[in-house]
């Protein structure tokens, strides 16, 4: 499963919060035909004016249980 996500704030003029934008693709690797144990990884690009641009990386392990009318 492909997944994508993008933020934007547009700042607050007069505070600390400046404007800033995030661009996250994610990449989900299920284990078993329940999709009940799956692995992702995660790049995310942020940009703001208060701190330039950052890379970070995540891997994520994850369990659900019980039946699919929870999920």
């Amino acid at each position: 499963e492909f997944g994508l996500r993008g933020e934007y704030v547009a700042g607050l003029p007069g505070t600390e919060f400046g404007e800033r934008f995030r661009v996250s693709p994610a990449l989900t690797y299920f284990l078993n035909s329940h999709r009940t144990l799956y692995l992702r990884t995660q790049y995310n690009f942020d940009h703001g004016d208060d701190f330039g641009d950052e890379h970070s990386v995540w891997l994520q392990v994850g369990f659900n249980w019980g039946g699919p009318e929870v999920r």
